[in-house]
């Protein structure tokens, strides 16, 4: 952008690591973009209705589905250890998933190790269960964050100014990230991963990049507590007039900013110079290269004229001979007529 030499120097002269310093301070809130989501409870009879489940058997689903994909819980009333059952569903995306589920002992609760959105089917192998099974689901699943356009109604999608993201999480999410996509402050699309926190509840995980707007956050596995995402403390500000900026003013703002400019147009000027320079051999070097080549074919041009009117002097020599030749055989004629006349 063209500097104004009458006018104010703007934010966008000076270099990325100056406009930081630019960069203002606002109240951080942790639930400024969505509701803050909180863990699920557990749930033992949600899949099956307490009953004795034989060899070989299907065991009747009261309820089939999840409101997200959680982890499975089974509870034996007798020791179980030697039964097998096998889970059939589908997993948060969707997508068929089967486990076995074994060593199920006596009032000791067993987790599935996969996360179903769905339950199709739960059988059992050749071996019966002990007493009744109920199968639910277990709160320890969590949930599987992902928000789609509008965000929820307790926070905005959009930010006054671009500023970062916050994560909290109560319970432990490092081993977990965070993709969040939305916009910058002049509309570019923006997409940045963050990591989860400890999960302590005082361990926020705090994004790098600035986002005016969020479209969506999504994560790479289930959290397992309470999740609040939120906005930073820090503001990206931008492009804006300094204060008392103006060039008339001698303000520090102003020279930093003729300081940055300068150096910009030193280098231009320097390697404008040099393909100048580079430009001028050239055309002195083409220069050369067509005197050269004039002079040659002038030479050449020379030799062909030379050549030519030797030849044609050797065509004039050789006609001269051929008519003096037939002059003497016409002057012998004549003198033998003139013999015999005689």
């Amino acid at each position: 952008s063209a500097l104004a030499i009458n006018g104010a120097v703007f934010f966008q002269h000076l270099t990325a690591t100056h406009q930081a310093t630019f960069q203002t301070v606002g109240t951080a809130d942790e639930n400024g973009i969505s509701l803050s989501a909180t863990a699920l409870t557990v749930d033992d009879d949600r899949f099956h209705t307490a009953a004795t489940v034989g060899a070989n058997a299907t065991m009747t689903l009261a309820n089939t589905t999840n409101n997200v994909a959680r982890q499975l819980v089974f509870n034996s009333v007798g020791n179980s250890s030697s039964a097998v059952f096998t889970i059939s569903g589908t997993d948060a995306n969707g997508s068929a998933i089967t486990e076995n589920l074994t060593a199920l002992a006596a009032g000791t609760p067993k987790n599935s190790t996969l996360f179903y959105k769905t339950v199709t089917s739960i059988t059992t192998g050749a071996v019966a269960a002990t007493g009744n099974i109920t199968v639910g689901t277990e709160a320890a699943g969590g949930l599987d964050l992902s928000i789609g356009g509008a965000l929820a109604a307790a926070g905005t999608a959009t930010n006054a100014a671009a500023r970062n993201v916050t994560i909290k999480s109560s319970a432990d999410d490092t081993g977990k990230t965070f993709t969040v996509t939305g916009t910058d402050k002049n509309g570019t699309a923006l997409t940045e991963t963050i990591t989860g926190s400890d999960g302590t509840g005082t361990g926020i995980a705090t994004g790098s990049e600035f986002f005016k707007t969020i479209t969506s956050v999504k994560s790479s596995a289930f959290t397992s507590g309470s999740l609040a995402i939120g906005i930073g403390t820090a503001i990206q500000g931008g492009p804006v007039e300094l204060a008392g900026s103006d060039i008339g003013s001698g303000s520090a703002e102003a020279a930093l900013a003729l300081l940055t400019l300068k150096s910009t147009v030193d280098t231009m000027n320097i390697t404008a110079g040099n393909l100048y320079n580079k430009v001028s051999n050239i055309m002195s070097h083409m220069g050369s290269l067509d005197a050269g080549y004039q002079l040659d074919f002038a030479s050449k041009m020379d030799v062909n004229f030379a050549g030519e009117t030797t030849e044609l002097a050797k065509g004039q020599i050789l006609a001269q001979a051929g008519t003096a030749m037939l002059a003497q055989a016409n002057a012998q004629g004549q003198g033998m007529l003139a013999l015999l006349q005689t």
